[in-house]
């Protein structure tokens, strides 16, 4: 669902995550929050 995503968000910022049904947002939380387990790539939080 998810291919090239690059994020860094800095201290005390707020980020959107918006777009069309299907599109890996969802996804893309719960990867971050590892309530879901990432198949490729890393994730550092």
């Amino acid at each position: 669902v998810l291919k090239d995503v690059n994020l860094e968000v800095g201290l005390k910022q707020k980020i959107v995550v918006c777009g069309p049904s299907g599109s890996g947002k969802s996804t893309l939380i719960r990867c971050i929050n590892r309530l879901e387990e990432h198949q490729q790539g890393q994730i550092i939080v």
